[in-house]
C-alpha cells in the first residue's frame, strides 16, 4: 500500500520572539528551516520578556539585561509599521544572536550599521 498525504501550506508563519531568549533563538531557527524547506514566509513580531515578567519577581541581572535590549524591540516593530518586515525578521536573527550567542548588546552606532548593512537607506528612522 502507497499512501499519500497532502496538506494545505500557509503562505506565512508569524514568529513571536525576544531576541534576548536562548530558547526563542532556538525556535527561531528551527522554524526558518522549515519555513525555507516549505518556501513559507517567516514573519516576525516581538515579545517583550519584560513586559511578560512586569508582575514576576526576577533577578535584578536579568530585570537589567530586559532593560538594556528593550530598544531592540521597539527597533523591530518600528520596522514592522514601516513596512519593513524583511528587515525586522533579519534584524531579529542578528540582535538575536549579539545578545544570546555574543553576550552582549549593541551599541546605536552597531544598530545603524546593522540597519545599514540590511539595506536601510535611512536607518535614523527606526532608530
Amino acid at each position: 500500500m502507497n499512501y499519500t498525504l497532502e496538506v494545505e501550506l500557509p503562505e506565512a508563519v508569524t514568529f513571536y520572539g525576544d531576541p534576548i531568549c536562548p530558547w526563542t533563538l532556538k525556535s527561531y531557527k528551527l522554524l526558518r528551516r522549515a519555513c525555507d524547506d516549505l518556501n513559507i514566509n517567516l514573519k516576525y513580531r516581538p515579545l517583550s520578556l519584560k513586559i511578560i515578567n512586569e508582575q514576576n519577581e526576577i533577578s535584578d541581572q536579568m530585570a537589567n539585561k530586559l532593560d538594556e535590549s528593550f530598544s531592540l524591540l521597539l527597533i523591530g516593530q518600528r520596522l514592522i509599521e514601516k513596512g519593513f518586515e524583511d528587515h525586522a525578521v533579519k534584524f531579529y536573527e542578528i540582535a538575536a544572536d549579539l545578545l544570546v550567542n555574543q553576550k552582549r548588546i549593541p551599541n546605536p552606532t552597531e544598530v545603524i550599521q546593522i540597519l545599514e548593512e540590511l539595506g536601510m537607506d535611512n536607518p535614523t528612522e527606526v532608530v
